[in-house]
């Protein structure tokens, strides 16, 4: 099942088809009937709403309480419902923790003395920008560490439900850093041109709007920019004029990125790094395979991850920690294990595998942090077995 919501006041989407769920009450044609029990029967879910703090209507330490009750009000609601009621025989469960990523948003660039070039956060410990200084730093940061203890709490809250000890996993879809200026990418690519052979003039790659929202674009624009974060992203019509080529497009986009200064800041670095791009999907590759090869053992996962592009062929897999080089310098390099590979021709086989690894005081997984920074999504601060007070 899938239970999952968007950001600050949220619309449950849920999805369900064991007989568990199967046998809530029905709702209207065509919808889930999780869903609709969610919606009526448990709280609404709020993410930690910065609006009223900002517009200065309500303080930190308000924002900071509201945010750990409103999660605690529907998640804990769902959880204990899910994996204590609807399905307590649940063999996997994932379980997000949304706290730490709202209040380091809110917080970190506020506690953070520099920036990513070593130069002073004009914003550190000054949340009007006024030169004076709060004199909050170690609230912002007790407030930051709460979450990270939210997300311990709410772990133990699943890990209970589940029953027994169940194997742990620890993780976070992405990193966390503070940002103090950003780049408009679409007006970027407003001012960025590429030459129509045809026509012989010069086009704009994004000619509709230079102040565009995230990925907004008009079916005649060349090209469009969507960023999360730190990271953009530029997007290439597929339906291009005549007497321009997509691979012109990336050129321009890229030479157009690459030569970015801010005159405020002479000699700072604007564009950290530009990646190769250009690939696609594989239509004659099924994908789904990869997804669901892990159900029938690890021996069907394939090795070769199927790309078009037009200097990456391929993606090569490999599964073991103890990898050693065994071809000369003159052929293709190839890879053998120096131990012997462990059968796995189930997924209950794998779980087995998985558990007796936690036994082993040198157990890999030990190495990962007990607690980690995140920038858009939480973390849940645990290790499998034996946790050590270790940083990664």
């Amino acid at each position: 099942m899938t239970v999952s919501v968007g950001a600050s006041v949220e619309r449950v989407i849920a999805t369900c088809s064991t007989a568990a769920c199967n046998a809530l009450p029905a709702g209207v044609s065509g919808e889930n009937k999780l869903e609709k029990f969610i919606a009526e029967n448990m709280p609404t879910a709020i993410a930690a709403d910065f609006a009223p703090l900002e517009a200065r209507v309500i303080d930190e330490d308000t924002y900071v309480q509201q945010g750990h009750d409103l999660e605690a009000a529907y998640g804990d609601a769902v959880l204990e419902y899910i994996l204590g009621t609807l399905q307590p025989n649940t063999d996997v469960a994932l379980v997000g923790y949304p706290v730490t990523d709202e209040f380091s948003h809110q917080f970190m660039a506020l506690i953070t003395p520099t920036d990513p070039d070593g130069d002073p956060n004009p914003t550190y410990d000054d949340t009007d920008y006024n030169g004076v200084p709060d004199g909050r730093v170690a609230a912002r940061e007790a407030y930051i560490r709460s979450a990270y203890q939210g997300a311990d709490t709410k772990l133990g809250i699943a890990r209970g439900l589940m029953g027994g000890n169940p194997t742990t996993f620890a993780g976070s879809d992405h990193g966390f850093a503070p940002a103090y200026y950003a780049v408009n990418a679409n007006k970027v690519l407003t001012a960025a041109t590429v030459h129509n052979t045809v026509t012989n003039t010069d086009v704009s790659l994004h000619a509709s709007n230079a102040n565009a929202t995230n990925c907004g674009a008009v079916a005649a624009d060349l090209a469009k920019a969507c960023w999360a974060g730190g990271t953009i992203q530029v997007y290439v019509n597929t339906t291009l004029p005549a007497g321009i080529t997509a691979a012109a497009v990336r050129t321009a986009a890229r030479n157009a990125f690459a030569s970015l200064t801010d005159t405020a800041h002479p000699g700072a670095q604007v564009v950290l790094r530009r990646f190769i791009e250009g690939a696609r999907l594989d239509p004659d590759h099924d994908y789904r395979a990869e997804t669901y090869a892990i159900r029938h053992g690890a021996e069907r996962y394939a090795r070769d991850f199927t790309v078009v592009h037009r200097e990456i062929k391929a993606f090569s897999q490999v599964y073991d920690l103890s990898l050693v080089a065994k071809a000369p310098a003159d052929v293709p390099l190839e890879f053998a294990s120096a131990r012997p590979a462990p059968a796995v021709p189930t997924y209950a086989r794998y779980r087995e595998l998985v558990r007796d690894l936690g036994a082993s005081p040198r157990d890999p997984l030990h190495a990962l942090a007990r607690r980690s920074a995140t920038r858009e999504g939480g973390s849940l601060a645990q290790l499998v077995r034996q946790p050590i007070e270790q940083n990664a």
